[in-house]
């Protein structure tokens, strides 16, 4: 959590650290002073609403106090909960980035889930990923069927 770079970046990325910590937008803020004015943090993070989670969401949680000694673990095994969309932009929006968008992506077509692995070595990737478009592309299913979410904010100007 104590980063001591130099200089400013037009782009941070973040990739999969997000649930791993009970404070984000202490770690969102960190970061938002290392962009250039309307410069953008991309971060992924798993989705909560993904139809096989079985994970609490970051707001069922509750007082999160109780979990400071849970995080900060690289392994998957330490990942006690995941974001919804709704979370995330509100975590963003207390870390002080505005023009969020959060992006639901990797459906079982990608990720190989529900048995859909079986169909790698058979359908083209190419295939895989319009499947995969096409699914993410039905509304009322892109927030249930996506694996994972990401989020793009953008800093103060």
């Amino acid at each position: 959590m104590d980063l001591d770079l130099s200089g400013a970046f037009d782009l941070i990325f973040s990739n999969q650290i997000l649930e791993h910590l009970v404070y984000p937008v202490d770690m969102l803020r960190g970061l938002a002073k290392r962009l250039v004015p309307g410069g953008r943090l991309v971060a992924t993070t798993p989705n909560g609403r993904y139809f096989k989670s079985r994970l609490p969401s970051y707001t069922e949680l509750g007082d999160v106090s109780q979990y400071e000694d849970r995080q900060f673990f690289p392994d998957g095994d330490q990942h006690f909960f995941a974001y919804t969309a709704e979370e995330l932009q509100t975590i963003f929006s207390c870390a002080g980035f505005r023009s969020i968008d959060v992006i639901p992506y990797a459906s079982p077509w990608i990720t190989g889930h529900v048995k859909f692995r079986y169909l790698h070595g058979r359908v083209p990737p190419g295939g895989l990923r319009l499947m995969d478009r096409m699914l993410l592309g039905i509304p009322c299913l892109r927030s249930r069927l996506a694996y994972q979410l990401m989020v793009i904010g953008k800093a103060e100007e």
